[in-house]
């Protein structure tokens, strides 16, 4: 496993899936990491596919995380994106994102618990993801 999730992490950090700033952005969120210095922002498309694309300027966990989640979540309709950001995301605190219908790219997220340090770069982009949903039910 834990050279899947060395290999997985590299690919994805260095070719990032949804990668760019959109032409038609229906909203955005910005969030910082201050332990690392990580920045991401995140895009909500305004169009039929209401699909999210990120830039960011972070570590290739960060990335990786991002480029992983978009993958992820574009493919499925609003509340199951909820649901799944909130179970990803205890799931890279716990080590135990488990789920027979995930990629075997996000499941190598699992590994990231056996580097404390990193836990923050792979839960910035679903906790922004889940913030800026949170704020779009809001308006």
């Amino acid at each position: 496993m834990d050279s899947l999730y060395q290999e997985t992490i590299m690919n994805h950090g260095h070719n990032p899936l949804n990668f760019g700033k959109p032409n038609n952005i229906g909203h955005s969120i910005e969030q910082f990491n201050p332990l690392c210095g990580d920045k991401i922002i995140l895009y909500l498309i305004n169009d039929d596919s209401a699909n999210f694309m990120f830039e960011s300027v972070s570590c290739v966990i960060c990335k990786a995380s991002a480029s992983m989640m978009t993958m992820t979540i574009n493919d499925l309709n609003f509340n199951e994106r909820v649901s799944l950001i909130e179970s990803i995301i205890a799931g890279i605190k716990e080590g135990n994102i488990n789920n027979n219908n995930l990629s075997k790219d996000l499941l190598s997220l699992n590994q990231i618990v056996n580097y404390p340090s990193r836990i923050n770069c792979a839960l910035l982009p679903w906790q922004t993801a889940r913030d800026l949903i949170r704020n779009h039910i809001d308006e």
